[in-house]
């Protein structure tokens, strides 16, 4: 009997020192949640964010959902305790889904990249990827003046000097509701970034400004009211997928000068009826036309229809290779 009498009050005390541990570790985060700072608990009620390993920089994750609300604005701090604010990353790997309804973000000065991962390596895209591609009605992206990476007109993203063009929010609509939705794209812009124009509904012309050289991979993928791009003449490169899903597009005037079109530049461009493409085209990749249900004519100069149809045989368009006439 004594012995069980003791295993009993052994078991009593086990369970008073769990219950005394568990009330200490519960007394210890309340005391670190009391000792949170008034801007790190105003920060945590808008995004998710944390602080790096190193304790030198906080990197936003996303939009807490309540925050993510129809029509709303939202500012990203310059700093929080003196640390600064740099980065914001899609954790959830969804193009910035988290930010899809609302209308408006401001950049804090020491914003330095937007991605998808905390550590970029790629030098093609330097200011990052899926830049709020997946926040559809995004309608204005405004920078501090003071960031030195990024810079921001009329609601569009520019990087710090505007000769790129980052991002043309996906919300951003005409002026006036009766005026076609029209942009022109600054004299400054030698680059159209990835995905710049990614899926943006309403607008219907574009018109490039005198240096635009690179047209990069997807710029303006899924712009189902585009109609009209008017090229400039010192473009040299149109990367892959860039007017892919683009089903208003009708006819296109390539420029003299460009050398080289990626692959399915225009997929499933279902109302292009005519295209010119010129002598200076060197590089064709693969597949560039499917999809392009209507397309009946390929122009391009006299002395350039041979060399035109090789081109396009040798990437997999021999369809419409017969198609190529002098102009």
């Amino acid at each position: 009997m004594k012995k069980k009498h003791f295993i009993f009050i052994i078991g009593i005390l086990v369970v008073v020192m769990a219950l005394l541990i568990v009330l200490v570790i519960v007394k210890n985060n309340n005391n670190q949640e009391d000792n949170i700072s008034d801007e790190l608990k105003a920060a945590k009620e808008v995004f998710d964010i944390e602080l790096s390993s190193d304790k030198t920089e906080y990197i936003i994750y996303g939009l807490k959902k309540s925050a993510n609300s129809d029509g709303n604005s939202i500012i990203v701090p310059d700093s929080i305790d003196n640390i600064p604010v740099t980065k914001l990353v899609d954790k959830s790997l969804k193009n910035f889904s988290s930010y899809n309804n609302i209308s408006s973000i401001k950049l804090g000065k020491n914003i330095s990249y937007i991605g998808t991962t905390v550590a970029n390596t790629n030098t093609e895209l330097l200011y990052g990827e899926n830049i709020f591609s997946g926040a559809r009605k995004l309608v204005s992206i405004q920078v501090s003046e003071e960031n030195l990476v990024f810079s921001s007109e009329n609601g569009v993203l520019y990087n710090k000097d505007k000769t790129v063009l980052i991002k043309y929010p996906a919300g951003k609509v005409s002026l006036s509701s009766a005026a076609n939705h029209t942009f022109t794209i600054p004299d400054s812009v030698e680059q159209i970034y990835q995905k710049a124009f990614y899926q943006n509904l309403t607008i219907e012309t574009v018109y490039f400004g005198t240096n635009v050289k690179l047209v990069s991979k997807e710029a303006f993928v899924g712009c189902s009211s585009l109609t009209l791009v008017k090229f400039n003449a010192n473009l040299e490169v149109i990367a892959s997928k860039v007017f892919e899903n683009c089903t208003m597009l009708d006819g296109v005037e390539l420029p003299l000068g460009l050398t080289s079109i990626g692959y399915h530049v225009f997929y499933n461009c279902s109302n292009l009826s005519t295209i010119y493409i010129p002598s200076s085209v060197l590089t064709l990749e693969a597949s560039i036309f499917i999809g392009c249900d209507d397309l009946y004519k390929v122009y391009t100069s006299s002395d350039n229809v041979e060399n035109l149809k090789t081109l396009l045989i040798n990437s997999n368009q021999s369809e419409i290779a017969e198609k190529v006439t002098a102009r």
